[in-house]
């Protein structure tokens, strides 16, 4: 391999022979700039094919595009897509921090390390990127951080279970959402993000501060072996963050109770929505509790009381005909369903039509 070094945060074109190699970055300086020792990047190559990487690094002290957690940027530039695959050393000594946070960008979309698969110190942070060539093209951008406090959707639960009618249930709770445009999920029968497909449609986020829950049913499985599952929460902005994934092997016949995920207290699924005439609610309880579920107008008027009792921990469901509590239909529009069980609240936007 060679290398060699240029102006301030920027590489030379460096050329690897199929090895490891070390890209020597030049400090940066200037203003506001921490006082770097060392920014250079070795990488290890899956590819045995010759290529050459550009490299340049940023200081982003505001944040990096809305992102204000995200301040260290490497760009990489590859003469090849597939020599971006391999195992990843930055270095950053002088940083000032040990980065909680890792994001890379590839073919237009941001992607989001989980914490158990990266490592970083105050002077390095190491990680492995696997085949980022596959149908995707262009520069890689990563970008390190602190701890970041605004991810668009907090995910406390993930899990997959086969109902009585053979057919696999995914279950996903959130604390909160904000600025969240919906979710996706992805099924593969490799442990493989990339040999993931899509299976959903996009599931519209209820960006709450309030505890919600999602439920997606796999119709089309194939009924031998493993199954991974990914979550994707797409934001606004355009960031794809991706959690799991989750494996299931399926008992064949479909066998009820098989796989059956712990109770939580919060609505399972309400559909459709929109809806008419008819709504369906599943709901939850983790432990006996007094149980209130109102329906409210736009303007936090109460038009219908579906619940109000004392449960006994399981799962449940109940419908609302759109009628109000005087017994006269309710008009089209926005409504919202309320879950209250002691300390904990829920609550869902459905639209009805007519």
């Amino acid at each position: 391999m060679s290398t060699t070094a240029l102006t301030a945060g920027v590489a030379a074109n460096s050329t690897a022979d199929g090895e490891a190699i070390t890209i020597l970055v030049p400090p940066l300086s200037g203003s506001g700039v921490p006082e770097f020792n060392n920014l250079n990047l070795a990488i290890d190559p899956e590819a045995t094919d010759q290529g050459d990487y550009d490299v340049s690094v940023s200081w982003h002290p505001t944040g990096y595009e809305g992102f204000g957690y995200l301040r260290l940027r490497y760009l990489i530039t590859p003469s090849a897509d597939q020599m971006l695959a391999g195992s990843y050393s930055l270095h950053h000594d002088g940083l000032g921090f040990i980065p909680q946070t890792a994001v890379y960008r590839w073919g237009g979309i941001w992607y989001q390390l989980d914490s158990g698969a990266f490592t970083s110190t105050f002077t390095q942070t190491t990680f492995t990127l696997g085949s980022l060539a596959k149908g995707r093209a262009g520069n890689l951008e990563i970008v390190l951080g602190e701890a970041d406090d605004t991810l668009p959707v907090t995910l406390t639960a993930f899990y997959a279970y086969q109902d009585p009618h053979g057919q696999i249930a995914l279950l996903w709770v959130t604390e909160s959402e904000t600025a969240c445009l919906g979710f996706n999920v992805y099924r593969s029968y490799s442990s493989d993000l990339d040999d993931a497909m899509l299976i959903s449609e996009l599931i519209p986020a209820a960006n709450s501060s309030q505890q919600q829950s999602y439920l997606f049913v796999d119709h089309d499985f194939e009924q031998e072996g493993k199954i991974w599952y990914w979550l994707q929460d797409l934001s606004l902005g355009g960031t794809a963050n991706y959690h799991g994934p989750i494996s299931f092997e399926p008992v064949l016949g479909g066998e009820s109770g098989a796989g059956v995920p712990p109770l939580f207290t919060g609505f399972e699924k309400l559909y459709p929505n929109p809806f008419n005439p008819r709504l369906f609610i599943h709901y939850s309880l983790e432990k006996a509790a007094p149980l209130r579920i109102g329906v409210y107008d736009l303007r936090g008027q109460k038009v219908r009381t579906l619940a109000q009792s004392w449960k006994e921990a399981g799962r449940y469901q109940l419908q609302w005909d759109a009628m109000s509590d005087s017994g006269t239909r309710c008009a089209s529009g926005i409504y919202y369903i309320v879950m209250e069980s002691g300390s904990k609240k829920d609550i869902r936007k459905v639209v009805l039509l007519k």
